[in-house]
């Protein structure tokens, strides 16, 4: 079955509008990255346990929000 010129026309406005919205999100996660500095190798408490996902070990030893040396 062939498709029609209206099909691969919305065809390709799906394709163009993926691609837009696939670097809106991959802007976003860079702003979100870059702000408050933050470090993919800084150590977090595992999610599933209390606590899960804050930064481990905060500057007084105890488990915080910020990583460890943050002000």
């Amino acid at each position: 079955m062939s498709q029609t010129d209206a099909e691969l026309d919305a065809l390709d406005r799906l394709r163009r509008l993926t691609r837009r919205l696939n670097l809106e999100v991959a802007t976003w996660r860079l702003k979100l990255a870059l702000k408050g500095g933050y470090d993919p190798s800084l150590p977090r408490i595992p999610s599933g346990e209390p606590g899960g996902g804050r930064w481990a070990g905060g500057s007084d030893g105890s488990t915080g929000s910020k990583p460890a040396g943050a002000e």
